[in-house]
């Protein structure tokens, strides 16, 4: 029985490897006859390209492969025995993600400074992610739910800071976008000898400590009534999970969700205890990214690489995160708290011509205030005639843009109870920018009315997605979230991979995509402002579906709403409002979150006070956003959609830590 179940552990990981042994050997063959194979191991021709090639290009890459596969699983391993979580792994608790936002940050603003110093400034962003992350889930007990959703909202903030650093660098250089997507391309053998010895210490680290880190599997009252010291064990576990995590971050770039399969795919094949894990995951997780980059390369041909290898594990990943969520994989949290119950006010119309107000200063403070050569000055009557050509369109569009996000942000967040529902979050911003990219692939030159058609068939597929996933989890507060953003993960991988292959339709996107509004012109901007203010003559005839879909189909049908059609009619306007505020600052702002929520907060619980006011808060904060991207770096310009999500992190760290058991 014994000899059965150890023989059922090698399976997976077994065969992985002799899937991608046989599919390296495969390539090689074509790139190097076989007779030549002993003779470029042992006395190479220099003056031969195809030996070189395959003994400093494909050998490395392999060997590159399964190093990193077996670290990340090793990582992965361990952080879910500490977290006690079975979805936790360097990708879903933000320490790649932290890592690659501090070696980006130290690439693109100080190239001179940075040198020798890349391990341990990966090591701070990684360890500085991971433990906001444990922080802010802290408050909950660090209940699985609501530990990866804080994961993968930081490391959702960490992407899109990431994404302003990339403006900055060389347009033309894909490194770091390949970097960001995990490229195993090898040129010498630097990376292997960089890994090798980093993996064997933390290997025979965590030998050691097999035993302390299985007793925290035990809760921490009996783990210390044995002796075991819970937070310095807690802690070496977590060093040894985030240097092995960032060690994989600095060679190859990121690459995702190995750390979850692997670990995962050893309990299936019998693996229960903890030193079995340690010994079995990273055989697997070689096995799986080794095999992962061979068929890429054989559907390549010629060994040119088409895609990042991260890029494809986080295709496979997302979709496995979203299966094991639907199995019920993640333990079940404490109940949180949903909307925020602060009081009704009574005067909500009130507060809601109170922004409007704050709107019109807002406005007057973006056309007239603004940073020159000589300093700040307010413009005159003579100067505000030429300076009206110039930030009209682009403030027009900001506000318009700011108004839609915040109007789809108050229809999700009223139809699925949820305070964290928004369009940037729960992917239709993601869906939306797959769309585009898919057009802008297929037909270079389509016009803005293709544009826009198809981001609203990206986001209204995204949607409806996620609320056939929330149906199975009974739209669980946190596990509604994690599906949310690990459908933006899979969006944001593809886009990533498009990105990647340099095609040139998608080079005009990405500036697009961090939000830039300095390219609308008048068209544009009255066309947005067109359809925001077609989308409010709307609300005042949604105010009895959304009144009544929060109470639950049952309490609506019995109201006398066809509560499917009024959904699903829901839906598709909370769709249309995300893909064409998108269309204007791109997929990220977190406008969607922000503007509900201090609504909410301000006691507004009446539907189309609510809508309103969260549409004027919407316009005040994007129009903020782009009088900021122009005049806080003069005369350098940031895109208005990135300040935006730069001034909503925060907001939404702040959220995370204010969300109880």
């Amino acid at each position: 029985m014994k000899q059965t179940l150890a023989l059922k552990r090698h399976i997976p990981a077994l065969g992985l490897i002799m899937l991608a042994a046989a599919l390296s050997l495969r390539g090689l063959e074509r790139e190097l006859p076989l007779p030549l194979w002993q003779r470029a191991l042992t006395h190479p021709d220099f003056t031969d390209p195809r030996q070189l090639v395959a003994l400093y290009s494909q050998l490395p890459r392999a060997i590159t492969a399964i190093l990193a596969g077996m670290a990340l699983a090793l990582a992965g391993a361990v952080f879910q025995q500490i977290a006690r979580n079975p979805l936790a792994e360097p990708a879903t608790l933000g320490t790649s993600a932290g890592a690659y936002l501090a070696l980006a940050t130290g690439t693109v603003l100080f190239p001179g400074l940075f040198g020798g110093s890349r391990e341990l400034t990966a090591f701070a962003g990684g360890a500085v992610a991971t433990l906001l992350v444990f922080a802010l889930s802290w408050r909950r007990a660090l209940a699985p739910g609501a530990l990866i959703l804080a994961g993968l909202i930081v490391s959702f903030i960490c992407g899109s800071v990431s994404s302003v650093l990339l403006l900055y660098a060389n347009p033309y250089d894909l490194s770091l976008y390949l970097w960001g997507g995990g490229s195993l391309s090898q040129n010498d053998w630097s990376t292997v000898v960089t890994l090798l010895p980093r993996l064997a210490c933390c290997a025979a680290a965590l030998g050691v400590l097999a035993r302390p880190l299985t007793l925290l599997g035990l809760d921490d009252a009996a783990a210390r009534s044995i002796g075991l010291p819970v937070v310095w064990t807690r802690l070496a576990g977590l060093v040894i999970a985030v240097y092995l995590s960032v060690s994989v971050v600095c060679t190859v770039g990121v690459i995702g969700f190995i750390g979850l399969i692997a670990p995962a795919m050893a309990r299936f094949a019998g693996a229960r205890t903890l030193r079995q894990q340690i010994v079995y995951a990273p055989m697997i997780g070689a096995g799986l990214l080794w095999s992962t980059d061979q068929c890429l390369l054989l559907g390549a041909g010629g060994g040119r690489e088409w895609l990042p290898t991260g890029a494809a594990t986080a295709l496979i990943g997302a979709p496995v995160l979203l299966a094991m969520l639907l199995r019920g994989s993640l333990p079940a949290d404490p109940p949180s708290s949903g909307i925020n119950m602060t009081a009704r006010n009574r005067r909500p119309w009130v507060i809601v011509l109170g922004a409007v107000g704050l709107l019109t200063i807002m406005a007057m403070i973006t056309l007239n205030l603004g940073k020159g050569i000589g300093g700040w000055y307010w413009a005159s009557p003579e100067q505000l005639d030429g300076l009206v050509a110039w930030r009209g369109p682009r403030a027009t569009g900001a506000a318009a843009a700011g108004a839609m996000l915040a109007l789809s942000g108050a229809i999700l967040q009223r139809i699925t109870g949820n305070d964290l529902a928004s369009p940037e979050i729960l992917g239709l911003g993601g869906g939306a920018t797959l769309a585009l990219v898919i057009l802008a692939l297929l037909v270079p030159a389509a016009g803005a009315g293709w544009q826009f058609a198809a981001m609203c068939g990206g986001a209204v597929t995204v949607t409806v997605a996620l609320l056939a996933l929330g149906r199975s989890t009974s739209f669980n507060s946190d596990r509604f979230l994690i599906s949310g953003v690990a459908i933006a993960a899979l969006t944001n991988a593809i886009v990533v991979a498009a990105l990647a292959t340099g095609a040139p339709p998608l080079q005009n996107l990405k500036l697009w995509m961090a939000g830039s509004t300095d390219q609308v012109n008048a068209g544009q901007a009255l066309t947005g402002l067109a359809l925001a203010l077609a989308f409010f003559a709307v609300v005042p005839l949604l105010r009895r579906w959304l009144d009544l879909l929060p109470l639950g189909h049952m309490a609506a049908r019995a109201a006398g709403l066809h509560a499917q059609r009024a959904l699903f009619t829901l839906v598709l306007l909370a769709a249309a409002l995300a893909a064409a505020a998108t269309l204007i600052v791109g997929p990220f702002a977190f406008v969607g979150l922000m503007a509900p929520r201090l609504v909410v907060h301000w006691g507004i619980r009446q539907p189309t006070a609510q809508l309103f006011g969260a549409a004027a808060i919407g316009a005040v904060i994007m129009l903020a956003a782009d009088w900021l991207s122009r005049t806080l770096l003069f005369p350098y310009e940031m895109p208005a959609g990135l300040t935006a999500s730069l001034i909503g992190a925060p907001f939404f760290i702040w959220i995370l830590w204010a969300r109880k058991s």
